[in-house]
């Protein structure tokens, strides 16, 4: 775009497990052992990017699965992040 700023729909790394209580020990676990491939995409806009951000629906950092990719990404990865709110 003329700002410079482009979007990239990456629907992979959606919640797939919302409709449950104990979501974010599933979404945890799911990153933990399919992670290195969902973030292939992710790994590709990255490289091209001097920042990105996350976006979701949810208002709040702690009720949303962006706060576990950023995790993860920081754990393994060594991506730092700065959440919005």
């Amino acid at each position: 775009t003329r700002a410079g700023i482009g979007y990239v729909s990456l629907p992979e790394l959606g919640n797939l497990f919302l409709a449950y209580p104990d979501w974010p020990a599933r979404y945890a676990e799911f990153l933990e052992r399919a992670g290195p491939l969902l973030f292939d995409r992710l790994a590709l806009v990255a490289r091209d990017a001097s920042s990105f951000a996350l976006l979701c629906a949810e208002k709040r950092v702690a009720d949303c699965h962006r706060r576990h990719l950023a995790e993860y990404l920081a754990k393994h990865r060594g991506w730092a992040f700065t959440h919005i709110e």
